[in-house]
């Protein structure tokens, strides 16, 4: 079986950038595989059966638990391809490949990725990674684009993260004003949105606090009387509270202490760090925040991140990390619970009622609903 010119290309930047540096620090698969050589080789068969590499390369989907059989012509083929790229290896045997540059410390590479990329939205929401992808091609070289999801639904929202070849030209195409299927795009410096997003989460956590204090009167100067009130007299015993209701995965969440050490760590390095994380509770600056992990299996490679001296290296600055158990855990969940009260008991309120009241929301302009309608931010 001979390969098309266009799937031997489309085959040689399939693993190129599976082994480039906008993959491998997010890919913990990989990073496992490549860690099982002591050369960092991975065997071209197993990248193969890879969803995008089956489909650069034509071959059949079989059902979801299938094993794929990739031909050995094929391998070969893809093999011969690859002895051309500058940033790959190919084994004498042409069974394996790896990296021709070792890797930098994953903190490095995060930062140098989230500096040489750009938000951008909006899309719509049937939009393809490859017409996003092209499109961009069209402006600058693209390493990778990311597309944004929701976490439950993994829904596409509308916006991604594109990765240039340099943090020049990324710069020179957030000078430009693009249009894509008849839309402005709005564009900015990852790292700015990520501070932004940080700050109005923070900003958003504050205000639902400081609403939760005033309505169980734990707000404002906790010595002061209001006038006409008697310190102690007339003052009626609270209620009982009602017995709480928690449902969580236990085991999920992890704590990370930087002690006394000085930082101007944000949410970015944490993210940048620990692997399959669904929250962090973090504030620029402070000397601990809790991640919570998508699942409880997640928590153990986050643990093995520790080295010697058992501490976790975040850009660098050293970090104790702990699993938390018992009333700490509760704790987190009771504040979770409390934020979405608080969300839910706004009502129509919140932002998200307000979109639905501009006609933001499903159906609406920029909803789901229709052919062609759009992301939000």
């Amino acid at each position: 079986m001979g390969l098309s010119e266009e799937a031997k290309s489309r085959a040689k930047k399939q693993i190129e950038f599976y082994f480039s540096d906008s993959n491998v620090p997010r890919d913990k698969f990989l990073r496992e595989k490549i860690a099982e050589s002591a050369e960092g080789f991975v065997d071209l068969d197993l990248l193969c059966t890879f969803s995008r590499m089956t489909e650069a390369l034509g071959i059949p989907k079989k059902g979801k638990d299938a094993k794929v059989e990739v031909d050995p012509q094929i391998i070969s083929q893809v093999a011969e391809v690859l002895r051309s790229s500058d940033s790959l290896t190919v084994s004498e045997d042409g069974k394996q490949v790896r990296r021709t540059k070792p890797i930098e410390s994953s903190e490095d590479i995060a930062k140098q990725v989230d500096a040489r990329s750009l938000f951008a939205s909006p899309f719509p929401y049937d939009t393809s990674l490859d017409a996003v992808t092209a499109f961009f091609n069209t402006v600058a070289p693209v390493n990778c684009v990311r597309m944004r999801r929701h976490v439950t639904s993994h829904d596409f929202r509308g916006s991604v993260f594109v990765e240039f070849a340099s943090e020049e030209q990324a710069a020179e195409v957030m000078g430009k004003s693009l249009v894509f299927e008849g839309a402005p795009l709005h564009m900015e410096k990852k790292v700015d949105f990520m501070n932004r997003k940080q700050e109005e989460h923070a900003a958003k956590a504050a205000a639902q606090e400081g609403a939760a204090e005033e309505a169980n009167g734990t707000g404002g100067d906790p010595g002061a009387v209001s006038e006409g009130d008697d310190e102690d007299e007339g003052k009626a015993e609270p209620a009982p509270a009602e017995p709480e209701k928690l449902e969580f995965e236990e085991g999920c969440l992890m704590q990370f202490d930087f002690g006394d050490a000085s930082h101007e760590l944000s949410y970015i390095d944490i993210k940048a760090t620990f692997q399959d994380i669904a929250f962090v509770e973090f504030q620029r600056g402070a000397s601990s925040g809790i991640i919570r992990a998508r699942n409880k299996g997640a928590v153990g490679p986050n643990l093995m991140l520790a080295g010697e001296d058992g501490k976790v290296s975040v850009s660098g600055v050293p970090a104790t990390v702990k699993v938390l158990e018992g009333e700490e855990e509760k704790d987190f969940y009771r504040r979770a619970a409390a934020a979405r009260k608080s969300a839910a008991e706004r009502g129509g309120n919140d932002s998200r009622g307000q979109k639905r009241a501009r006609g933001g929301g499903r159906g609406g302009r920029g909803g789901r609903g229709g052919r062609g309608k759009r992301g939000r931010r």
